[in-house]
């Protein structure tokens, strides 16, 4: 399991499944911080696809904008693929387990999603 941190939101497409299934793909950017004789500066930035899925992902469409800093939690895969060309391509996606919103820099108001009764996801109504 790896966990993101401080990540740029870049941008979120929300679509369903032909069985219905929400699922949200974005991708985010994270810039490494790097000091270096006292002062600090910008490292590399990498960029990372993202794929939430179901309610989370409706959530996620719900309550997070481009350009916000969120965090991830889920699983880094690498996938490695050839083009028609004969072209060698890879990319790093993260199947996300977990999204929010980074409260670094941000504060945020927490409205519990409406889930229908009967769901053992339902959360107690106390903190």
């Amino acid at each position: 399991m790896s966990v993101r941190r401080d990540l740029a939101h870049v941008g979120a497409n929300l679509c369903a499944l032909g069985n219905g299934t929400a699922v949200a793909n974005l991708r985010v950017a994270v810039t490494q911080r790097l000091q270096e004789g006292g002062t600090w500066r910008d490292g590399e930035t990498s960029f990372f696809r993202v794929h939430v899925w179901r309610d989370q992902a409706t959530h996620l469409s719900e309550s997070l904008r481009k350009g916000d800093r969120m965090m991830v939690v889920g699983r880094l895969r690498q996938r490695s693929w050839e083009t028609p060309d004969g072209e060698r391509r890879s990319v790093a996606e993260i199947e996300a387990d977990e999204v929010g919103a980074s409260l670094k820099w941000a504060t945020a108001r927490i409205e519990r999603a409406a889930i229908p009764d009967g769901d053992v996801r339902r959360p107690s109504a106390s903190r």
